[in-house]
């Protein structure tokens, strides 16, 4: 590793704040480079874990003037913690996300991030876009996914491509840690010593919690 890919924490900010970092470059690329929200765009982003949380709040931090999330039964905690973030959190189990998205934009959304990486919602992410809009790729699909294309055409959609990070997005990042931190902090939601390191797993399969950092 070369030393300028070493970053120093902005003094402000917690240390427990790391581990986030990963996840948190690849919302930062997505939403500030590859598929830029702009002051007033309605964002939707499909999955609630940590880079769906995460491009949700970067997208209210530059503006968005709404931001909608999906996610399922079992992320109800998620789905909880993005209301708390500023968020509108439909379950799709109990709601349809287009018909929840209409009472905010009858038009559709500006922006689209899917983050789920499942390929059976490509095809709800073009009917979350409204015309012109854009439909950043985020999560990686490990299959085939299968959609119509028509509403991409009709809607002369762009569908873009976000892959991981590059060395800009973590200057950029830097930049906007302070006035975040406190903010992706909530993404954290159990602090365990390292030697608890098995009920921290149990909590991961549970899916009780959502980041879990262990300390020394």
């Amino acid at each position: 590793m070369s030393a300028k890919q070493v970053y120093r924490l902005p003094d402000s900010v917690d240390a427990a704040i790391a581990p986030l970092l990963e996840p948190l470059a690849v919302a930062v690329h997505a939403v500030f480079e590859r598929a830029p929200v702009c002051s007033g765009n309605v964002v939707a982003v499909i999955g609630v874990g940590p880079i769906g949380l995460l491009s949700g709040k970067l997208a209210l931090h530059a503006g968005a003037s709404d931001v909608l999330i999906t996610g399922v039964a079992a992320d109800r905690a998620r789905l909880d913690l993005a209301r708390s973030l500023g968020m509108i959190a439909v379950d799709v189990s109990e709601a349809d996300p287009i018909a929840a998205l209409r009472r905010v934009a009858l038009a559709g959304a500006d922006v689209v991030y899917e983050t789920s990486g499942d390929a059976a919602v490509v095809e709800q992410a073009l009917g979350l876009a409204g015309k012109a809009g854009r439909v950043g790729l985020v999560g990686l699909c490990h299959g085939p996914a299968t959609f119509v294309t028509t509403p991409a055409v009709l809607k002369e959609l762009e569908l873009i491509g976000s892959r991981g990070y590059n060395d800009p997005t973590w200057c950029l990042m830097m930049r906007l840690l302070p006035a975040l931190a406190p903010a992706i902090m909530k993404l954290v939601t159990h602090q365990l010593l390292f030697e608890e390191f098995e009920q921290a797993l149990g909590l991961v399969e549970r899916r009780e919690g959502m980041k879990i950092i262990l300390r020394p």
